[in-house]
């Protein structure tokens, strides 16, 4: 998870300094993992029950001086919630994960289990062309939308920008999709923002 975080923080970073236009999500947005742990590190890992001493000093000394709020921001700690899903075959199955029910004996010795079902955020088209407009390109139309979305074919499911709505014919977008818009019109700036 700290990885994942400071590459999201990282990502941020070039977009503040460079501009939407650089952020990485456009060409890498997926995460991404070039190792697994084999069995004998997991059994190091397990083995390993406290951090060194001076490690574990800093962390506390880090921790002690952060607000509740600070300690809540994304940026910080980056947290991750699992729903079991089961495989139809055990074989099927990539890797085995044990759940551990709230309130469980198991679940008293883990800071913290979640287990909640969430739906990302969905927008309609006239909803992300309405905050484009606000957010100062007013000369981005709907078609212009629609020209975006087929030049870049947003719609494959693979892309993971959004899926059909919950009515016939129509579509939803996720937040992927309202960044890379708003990365287009901050791209062409001089095409969607009024001539003064």
């Amino acid at each position: 998870m700290r990885f994942t975080n400071r590459a999201i923080n990282f990502n941020d970073a070039i977009k503040g300094f460079f501009g939407a236009q650089y952020g990485l999500e456009r060409r890498l947005p997926i995460a991404l993992q070039f190792v697994t742990f084999s069995s004998d590190q997991r059994a190091l890992l397990k083995k390993a029950s406290a951090l060194p001493a001076h490690i574990e000093t800093v962390m506390e000394a880090l921790h002690h001086d952060l607000t509740p709020e600070q300690m809540a921001d994304p940026c910080f700690a980056y947290r991750v919630i699992f729903v079991p899903k089961s495989a139809a075959r055990a074989s099927a199955a990539d890797v085995a994960v044990e759940f551990v029910k709230p309130g469980s004996d198991e679940a008293s010795e883990i800071n913290r289990v979640l287990l909640k079902e969430v739906d990302k955020q969905r927008y309609t088209t006239g909803q992300i062309v309405k905050m484009m407009n606000s957010d100062g390109f007013p000369r981005f139309k709907q078609h212009h939308h629609t020209q975006l979305w087929k030049a870049l074919n947003a719609r494959d499911h693979n892309t993971g920008f959004g899926r059909p709505g919950d009515y016939r014919g129509t579509w939803v977008w996720y937040d992927s999709w309202l960044a890379r818009v708003r990365a287009h019109c901050q791209e062409q700036k001089d095409r969607y923002v009024a001539l003064t």
